[in-house]
């Protein structure tokens, strides 16, 4: 970055450099920074709401439950899952999975080190990596031809002013949260930078003024509050010049009310002159700032950004119903957060020598998530009764298994009746009373 302009104005030297939290600041010679541009990771680790919206997206990923399947459904072994369990030794599978998720929200990218000993595949450790403290190689560029081996032994330095550590690209892993083809500077039909590994986009990009504002109004508010209290005396119209008080009047009020004596000795109390004064407060109520609104409007775009459903998280203090929450709850990790998991399960796949296998992310183990079950329960009961009475009906199997929607090379037993919804489980009847007990407050 050139610093001419500002080193010719000031006649001193401009200097840069990147703090350990990811901030930016830009120092004139023997001054204070004059420029501190905040990051988006520094926002995730210290913003008021999109913190703990971040926290809460990535806590509910890692209650994910990752296994590995072979082609006849059974669980087998999988060396990167059995690693995650333990990924090293300073972190949890829960820890590690958040670390993920968090990393890929507030910087657009996650990237996980596989830490492996010469020779070997199998990762050793598994760290996760901050995007910010990567140096790339001069020159280091990604074209659509590039040479996989030269690309993979391409040595990356971490965190350079720290651990410094020299890491081969081919033992990194890499989880986007937006797409990562192309960029600002680099058009998607550009053949030398068509998929730009240098420069990631995230979600939070469009939020920039959205978060300072939320975080500075916050701070104005603080300092209102600090302030509030306060109180003055001032001329109360006296247009001669003179100042309300003279010398001899403020010791004679001094000596009449204030104490001189006990724990109050020498303590000031009170003016009383008979120059012309007026009183006035100095507090500022805040509903007439609009700070408060101004955060409500600007938080619940925060949320949006996430995805997270107004019944799940709002500033907006209203009142929603459980059912609503757990329908909510249920369509987030059903849409969104099943979508995360899959991201980790394909990246860790796609490292795996075995192509015959799959991995998985489940949250069906999660008590929200029998809500669902048991929609999937009634309509699986629906289904049966259904296919029971086409077939007495007399169609044939392979139609009646069309009909409702079922593979035709299903095994079916025989029929013996007529099925009704009287004469089978009702499986949504707790729910049903459940709904009864609360109904939704909400559209």
């Amino acid at each position: 970055m050139a610093f001419g302009i500002w080193q010719t104005l000031f006649k001193k030297q401009v200097s840069y450099e990147k703090n350990y939290d990811g901030q930016d600041n830009y120092y004139v010679e023997g001054a204070i920074p004059m420029l501190n541009k905040r990051t988006n990771l520094w926002y995730g680790q210290n913003h008021p709401i999109l913190t703990p919206a971040l926290l809460f997206v990535s806590n509910l990923l890692a209650q994910a439950k990752f296994v590995a399947k072979n082609q006849d459904g059974d669980i087998v072994p999988n060396v990167f899952l059995d690693k995650m369990k333990k990924p090293n030794p300073f972190q949890t599978e829960i820890d590690f999975l958040e670390s993920i998720q968090f990393l890929k929200l507030a910087q657009g990218r996650a990237i996980i080190y596989l830490k492996r000993s010469l020779g070997f595949k199998d990762p050793d450790e598994m760290y996760v990596l901050r995007d910010d403290l990567i140096t790339w190689p001069p020159g280091f560029h990604t074209p659509m031809n590039i040479n996989m081996t030269a690309w993979e032994n391409a040595m990356i330095v971490y965190d350079i002013d720290g651990l410094n550590e020299r890491i081969r690209l081919g033992d990194l892993l890499f989880l986007y949260d937006l797409p990562n083809v192309g960029s600002v500077h680099n058009s998607f039909g550009s053949t030398s930078h068509a998929l730009n590994i240098l420069e990631v986009p995230s979600r939070l990009d469009g939020l920039e003024q959205t978060l300072i504002n939320t975080y500075d109004s916050l701070v104005a508010k603080n300092v209102i509050l600090n302030t509030n209290g306060k109180e003055m005396l001032s001329s109360g119209g006296n247009t001669s010049g003179q100042a309300p008080f003279n010398a001899e009047a403020k010791e004679q009020a001094q000596r009449m009310f204030n104490t001189n004596y006990g724990p109050g000795g020498n303590r000031s109390r009170a003016f009383i002159t008979s120059a012309d004064v007026t009183w006035q407060s100095l507090h500022v109520a805040l509903r007439d700032l609009g700070l408060d609104e101004s955060v409500k409007v600007d938080g619940n775009l925060i949320y949006t950004a996430l995805h997270i459903p107004k019944d799940i998280l709002s500033l907006e203090a209203k009142k929603t119903t459980y059912n609503n929450f757990k329908e909510s709850m249920t369509s987030y990790i059903q849409n969104d957060i099943q979508a995360m998991a899959n991201d980790i399960a394909q990246t860790f796949w796609a490292e795996t020598d075995d192509p015959m296998i799959t991995i998985e992310a489940s949250f069906d183990h999660l008590p929200v998530m029998q809500f669902a079950a048991m929609q999937s329960y009634d309509s699986r009961s629906k289904q049966a009764i259904a296919l029971s009475n086409l077939r007495l009906a007399g169609l044939p199997d392979e139609m009646a298994l069309e009909m409702v929607g079922l593979p035709k090379n299903t095994q079916l037993n025989e029929v013996s009746g007529i099925i009704t919804t009287e004469t089978m489980p009702n499986t949504s009847q707790g729910e049903d009373s459940e709904a009864t007990q609360g109904e939704d407050s909400e559209d």
